[in-house]
């Protein structure tokens, strides 16, 4: 068999399960679309949802582990929109994510819990000031 019918077959197989399995009902893309790149972490560490709020007031929800840090989350909001052709650097550039209470995530290696970040805990993106 060859590699391309191989993932032809798997993503099959993939999107019959998704799609029969309640637990999955969310899920509204294509298997190829799904990262793995959390299954390298330990097992025994929980995964938090955390709801982005954008500037259209729509809401973007990721999930990251109890004990990510900041460039962790950062990089679980660029991988929900890993279709999109979005300017990265730029955007982290012009803005920051905030908690409810105006707590800024700065610090990239800083974990996301010593900011206040916990389950299902909003934030949103807010402007950067400049220093003068």
């Amino acid at each position: 068999m060859s590699h391309d019918k191989f993932l032809s077959h798997i993503y099959f197989r993939l999107s019959t399960i998704i799609s029969s399995d309640p637990l999955f009902s969310d899920i509204n893309c294509h298997p190829s679309k799904i990262s793995f790149s959390n299954l390298n972490q330990p097992q025994q560490e929980q995964l938090i949802l955390i709801s982005i709020r954008r500037f259209d007031q729509s809401i973007i929800n990721v999930y990251v582990s109890e004990e990510a840090r900041v460039f962790e989350l950062k990089r679980a909001i660029q991988e929900k929109f890993s279709d999109k052709k979005i300017n990265w650097k730029s955007i982290w550039k012009r803005y920051l994510l905030a908690t409810d209470d105006h707590q800024q995530l700065i610090s990239h290696n800083r974990r996301i819990k010593q900011y206040g970040v916990h389950n299902n805990c909003e934030l949103s993106f807010i402007r950067r000031r400049r220093i003068k």
